[in-house]
């Protein structure tokens, strides 16, 4: 693998180890003669999911530029997680879920775990392509109401601005009450970043003033 490609690897660690999961891309890698079947059994063996996305993206640059392009590929075809392999092949990444958007969903995580219909919420996010085949499964065999409503929201972040659009428009026709909570959230969000701008402003222009 390419020192650049190496570098970019490494310096996306964290948001690559949040947002990927590594069962979606280890058989693809395989299919693709990047990495040998021990390996994939070896790290689909890590219980841990951050430990396991670790494994994987730690064993990337030592398989090449294949696995480089390959991983890409996957990100995009598997997971359709586009962003991810912009940020990976320095373009500007597009389509991920915004900070704001992230923050409103972990705030509301409670509430929306006990108030959620996540059976109807998930066909409703499958059909409009928000989550995979693999994402459906995934949540809808977790054993209780409230782990899939759970596992659900975790995986809402990682699934870029799209899955949020999506989600509050699901939560407008069917839930009505739980799109308020985050959309005043958003606006609380983005009221006190501007508050946060125009206080820093004011503060420089007092500072320059000196």
């Amino acid at each position: 693998m390419s020192a650049v490609h190496k570098k970019s690897v490494r310096d996306n660690l964290q948001c690559l180890g949040e947002e990927i999961n590594a069962l979606e891309h280890l058989d693809f890698l395989f299919e693709k003669e990047v990495i040998s079947s021990y390996r994939r059994q070896e790290t689909r063996s890590i219980l841990v999911p951050v430990e396991r996305n670790s494994a994987l993206l730690g064993m990337l640059p030592s398989y090449g530029e294949k696995a480089f392009d390959t991983f890409c590929t996957s990100l995009r075809d598997r997971s359709r997680q586009p962003w991810l392999a912009d940020l990976l092949s320095g373009r500007p990444p597009q389509g991920g879920m915004s900070k704001n958007h992230k923050r409103a969903l972990k705030t509301n995580v409670s509430k929306l775990e006990v108030d959620l219909d996540v059976a109807r919420c998930v066909q409703y996010l499958w059909q409009e392509d928000v989550i995979t085949d693999y994402n459906k499964e995934c949540i809808l065999s977790q054993p209780t109401t409230r782990a899939k409503s759970k596992e659900l929201l975790h995986l809402l972040p990682t699934r870029g601005e799209q899955a949020f659009t999506v989600f509050c428009n699901y939560l407008r026709k069917h839930q009505d009450w739980l799109v308020k909570l985050l959309e005043e959230n958003v606006h609380s969000i983005m009221g006190a970043e501007k508050k946060g701008f125009k206080e820093t402003a004011v503060k420089r222009f007092l500072a320059d003033k000196k």
